[in-house]
């Protein structure tokens, strides 16, 4: 047997032993959360899958999202029946596939298997990456489709033969065309490779004097080209969302400082960033090293950077809200990424190695990591089939059910509820998902009314429908909401008619309001 073979065959055995354990720390670490209750955003899922295929494009612009998760889950969940294990599956294998390529390409280049191994156990424990594993949303996906991407990228910078690079320029753009149909935000990987290419270009030593071809900009011109090209196809969606973006603030903004660290992955990227630059440019003037070193730092360092700050200046000045963890996912994996390469070098001391990976570990977790679900956010506690059992217990005789969902679209229900979304649906009836998604049984054919949240009205029909029914029930999503209900309704019913409130820790953030007319 050829030494080449053996090598190669160590290494297959390496990696399969390194992913195993990573999917056992993944589901360890998770198994827990994949049955709890589907949040709202994930209902959007439930719903945009439900029925026939040919809908679920349809149903996910209604939500502002693009197709392909949604086609995706749909293939592996078979049905939109709400099975909350099946329909976290594909963010769960993806988050666990992005740790296994995270491994594989830092045991690569570093050839430092157990720092590898650490970094992509880092990756796992991460509060965001964490949330977006079981959560039934395209986040983790992308994370996974975006390391790819990159990585495609930073090869094309190295010197390589021409039918490679056609290759790697191929695979690059249809990771991006993927992207894009992931999630539209992830776009902005594009320009911060842009940056990452300019960098590349700028040292004094370049590496396009080889007489290989590396990406010149031409080439890269063209790819970036080929790509917004493919994308086309869902430029009057993109140009829709973007008419919308003001809506975004309500949840995006840069409050404070302390907002900032604490909202997105800031001091882990600075830490990161800080080592990897410092350790990457000490062995670019180390001879010993080639210039590939030197341009690796450049790129990734600048791509991760670029994202960070573009997406917080963008928001700062009110040009597009942006900085946000869902919409940041994709650059997670690239921070692991540097850090676990830039710390695996052999010139590293082993106490600087151990300092930097506590570090990054201890804010990564935000300190908050607790096995009992904790590092979940409050609002994704909602539990909605225990709402609607306990309509079914208290009012079975209810035919409507009205809801206040939170949504940031529903502010026009009071004006406008027939307004037509992206995907030929009213707006009437996609606020009404978060409940149109649950079973029929459960139901029991009850037809659901959506309200606005933001501004608790009901029209003067809807008044009269309930005074003549002599039984209101509404099930309003947040304790804000809720409140402004509570005292809107008795002034809008009147004296005579009695209004309770059910919540608690059996519904989480959801409350069921029932309002009966007294005689």
């Amino acid at each position: 047997m050829h030494q080449s073979q053996v090598t190669s065959g160590s290494a297959n055995i390496k990696l399969i032993v390194a992913a195993s354990a990573l999917l056992v720390i993944t589901w360890f670490t998770r198994c827990e959360h994949l049955t709890d209750s589907l949040w709202i955003d994930e209902l959007h899922t439930a719903w945009s899958i439900d029925g026939e295929f040919s809908e679920i494009a349809d149903r996910a612009a209604s939500g502002n999202q693009p197709p392909l998760y949604f086609w995706m889950n749909r293939l592996i969940t078979k049905s939109g029946a709400v099975d909350p294990v099946r329909i976290r599956t594909l963010s769960f294998l993806m988050t666990w596939l992005t740790a296994t390529v995270l491994f594989t390409l830092i045991a690569k280049l570093s050839s430092h298997n157990l720092l590898a191994f650490v970094w992509a156990a880092l990756y796992l424990l991460d509060r965001r990456v964490f949330v977006f594993s079981v959560e039934a949303r395209p986040y983790a996906a992308l994370q996974f489709v975006a390391l790819l991407h990159v990585w495609c990228f930073v090869l094309l910078m190295a010197p390589r033969g021409a039918k490679r690079m056609r290759l790697l320029i191929v695979a690059w753009v249809i990771t991006g065309v993927l992207m894009c149909q992931l999630h539209y935000t992830s776009l902005l990987l594009v320009p911060a490779e842009w940056f990452g290419w300019f960098l590349f270009n700028g040292m004094k030593h370049k590496i396009v004097q080889t007489a290989a071809r590396p990406l010149n900009f031409r080439t890269f011109a063209g790819a970036t080209l080929s790509m917004a090209v493919v994308c086309l196809i869902s430029s009057g969606h993109i140009l829709e969302i973007l008419n919308k973006r003001e809506m975004w603030s309500q949840f995006v903004s840069v409050k404070s400082l302390r907002y900032t660290l604490l909202s997105m992955p800031v001091i882990p990227v600075l830490i990161t960033l800080a080592v990897a630059t410092r350790l990457f440019i000490s062995m670019a003037s180390d001879p010993a090293h080639d210039k590939w070193n030197q341009a690796f730092a450049r790129i990734l360092v600048g791509v991760i950077g670029f994202t960070f700050v573009v997406s917080w200046v963008a928001t700062a000045t009110g040009l597009m809200p942006i900085f946000f963890s869902r919409y940041l996912v994709s650059v997670l994996p690239l921070v692991y990424l540097a850090g676990g390469l830039a710390i695996s070098r052999s010139d590293v001391q082993p106490v600087t190695c151990t300092l930097v990976t506590l570090l990054v570990l201890v804010f990564s977790t935000q300190l908050m990591w607790d096995w009992r679900g904790k590092v979940l956010e409050p609002h994704k506690r909602e539990h909605w089939p225990e709402a609607i059992s306990v309509i079914n217990q208290l009012t079975p005789e209810a035919d409507k059910i009205y809801l206040a969902a939170s949504l940031i679209e529903d502010h026009d229900l009071v004006t406008n509820p027939g307004l037509l979304l992206a995907g030929g649906h009213t707006l009437q009836e996609f606020c009404g998902f978060p409940i149109r998604c649950q079973s029929d049984d459960e139901l029991m054919g009850r037809q659901v009314i959506a309200v606005a949240s933001h501004r608790p009205a009901l029209s003067s029909s809807q008044i009269d429908e309930c005074k003549s029914d002599e039984l209101m029930v509404l099930v309003a999503r947040g304790s804000k909401a809720t409140e402004r209900w509570l005292s809107q309704l008795q002034n809008i019913l009147g004296a005579s008619w009695h209004v309770r409130l059910y919540s608690g820790k059996r519904l989480g953030s959801i409350s069921v309001i029932v309002a009966r007319q007294t005689r």
